[in-house]
């Protein structure tokens, strides 16, 4: 929702400044923060999906669909392998690896970050290979592609 307010508001600042005006814009308040780990409020989360993006994300039915991650199998009861984007990279040019989702997810599995509760029911990730990620969980996640589908990936280099 914020992504077609912010486009077209851009686009108008940025075509218009030959006739200047006066912009006015209300918000129900201000991101708290752009970094994807430590806040889990709406308005900071929308924003933060204008920057980031999720190894799952949903469609316009709200299905769940690839977005970083291309395929997901669960190997078993405890055990699920996501199959990565290649070609991917990241506003300053390093490459998309299986080495940026296990850094997000142990990232966001940190004391001081509100999201910790679905990173650490997604389970320990660990990388198979640069396109490759796998999470094993303590025990049977019915819903972890739930989980997988709320932590931002980022990059390991920041």
């Amino acid at each position: 929702m914020l992504r077609f307010i912010l486009v077209p508001l851009f686009a108008a600042l940025v075509f218009s400044s030959v006739d200047a005006r006066t912009l006015r814009w209300a918000n129900r308040g201000d991101p708290q923060t752009t970094d994807p780990h430590p806040q889990n409020e709406g308005l900071t989360d929308n924003v933060n999906q204008l920057m980031y993006e999720f190894l799952v994300g949903r469609d316009k039915k709200l299905e769940l669909v690839p977005e970083l991650a291309v395929s997901w199998q669960q190997i078993d009861a405890t055990t699920w392998r996501f199959k990565l984007r290649s070609g991917v990279t990241f506003h300053d040019g390093t490459p998309f690896t299986a080495d940026d989702v296990v850094f997000s997810f142990q990232r966001a599995s940190e004391p001081t970050s509100q999201l910790r509760v679905y990173a650490t029911a997604s389970g320990a990730p660990r990388k198979i290979d640069d396109l490759t990620v796998e999470f094993k969980t303590n025990g049977p996640n019915p819903i972890e592609l739930e989980h997988v589908a709320l932590i931002n990936i980022m990059s390991k280099t920041w």
